[in-house]
C-alpha cells in the first residue's frame, strides 16, 4: 500500500493584539508499507520536503537596550522519517 497526504494552511493572524500574519504553507506526508495476515511493516514521513513553517507568533519588545517590538515565531516540526 502507498498513501500521500497534502495538508495546507492559508495565512492567519498570530493574535488579535497585532497585525502580524503567517505565510501560507503546504505539507506533504506519506506512507508505504505491506500488510500480511499476522504482521505489517510501514515506512512513513511527515513534512516530506522539510518545509519551514510558522505555527505561532508573538510580537513584543524583549531585547535591550530599547526594547523595540519584534516578531518572534515558533516553527513547526521538521521532516520526520520512521
Amino acid at each position: 500500500m502507498a498513501r500521500i497526504d497534502l495538508a495546507g494552511t492559508a495565512s492567519f493572524y498570530y493574535d488579535v493584539s497585532h497585525d502580524q500574519t503567517s505565510s501560507a504553507y503546504r505539507l506533504v506526508n506519506g506512507r508505504v508499507g505491506y500488510a500480511a495476515h499476522a504482521w505489517s511493516a510501514y515506512l512513513w514521513a511527515r513534512n516530506l520536503f522539510n518545509t519551514s513553517y510558522a505555527v505561532r507568533g508573538f510580537y513584543f519588545g524583549n531585547e535591550p537596550p530599547d526594547f523595540s517590538n519584534r516578531l518572534y515565531i515558533q516553527r513547526g516540526d521538521p521532516r520526520q522519517l520512521a
